[in-house]
């Protein structure tokens, strides 16, 4: 199929009525603006695809890439569908540069946050995942930092860690903070009952009787 035909098939496809339109969530797994988006811009062809057919979408990015597209986020935000959310977790450089070491500086994402609200655009402050012991007294300083750029809401995660990414993690407190390493890891256990992922921590209710399976 010419590359072409294959970049309208997808427009095609969710013009048809019925189509469920819910809002579709980009950089939730892993930031949207790689940097083999400067050569390929495959984020934007799909910003241009959800555009045409005017479909919700949201952009959860660390990155700075985003103020290229705000031509195609623009009127998608003007009309409703469209939403950024700029992670942020700390305002310490040096303290991003050990838990971020691939992504911009904290400092150069507001700038970004600037541009995105003076063209209209919902931003909102990512706080997640939020680490008890290294970034919890931040909570506060990050939000005020985005506001006065320009972000017009925040959320918070706490910091979950599922058996798939529990062992990984445990080794980034030893390496960037071995005298705190303990302590880091206890408080994140103290967030989930003695566990280091409670599942019930996506349903705020209080179920009686111990956590889930670590």
């Amino acid at each position: 199929m010419p590359r072409a035909q294959a970049r309208a098939y997808p427009a095609v496809r969710l013009r048809k009525p019925g189509t469920a339109r819910p809002l579709l969530p980009q950089g939730t797994n892993t930031g949207p603006c790689q940097p083999v988006e400067r050569d390929h811009a495959l984020m934007r062809e799909i910003l241009a695809v959800l555009w045409a057919v005017r479909h919700p979408v949201g952009i959860t990015t660390r990155g700075t890439m985003t103020g290229r597209d705000i031509d195609l986020i623009a009127p998608m935000a003007a009309q409703g569908p469209a939403a950024v959310p700029i992670s942020g977790t700390t305002p310490d450089v040096g303290l991003a540069r050990k838990r971020e070491p691939r992504a911009p500086a904290p400092r150069r994402r507001l700038p970004v946050i600037e541009r995105l609200a003076r063209a209209g655009i919902p931003v909102r402050i990512q706080i997640s995942p939020l680490i008890p012991a290294p970034t919890g007294h931040e909570l506060e300083a990050v939000m005020q930092t985005g506001r006065h750029a320009g972000a017009t809401a925040a959320n918070c995660s706490p910091l979950r860690l599922p058996p798939e990414v529990s062992a990984l993690f445990r080794e980034w407190p030893e390496v960037a903070f071995p005298a705190r390493a303990a302590r880091i890891m206890g408080r994140a256990r103290e967030l989930h009952g003695g566990c280091h992922c409670d599942p019930r921590i996506r349903h705020p209710p209080a179920r009686p009787g111990p956590p889930g399976p670590c």
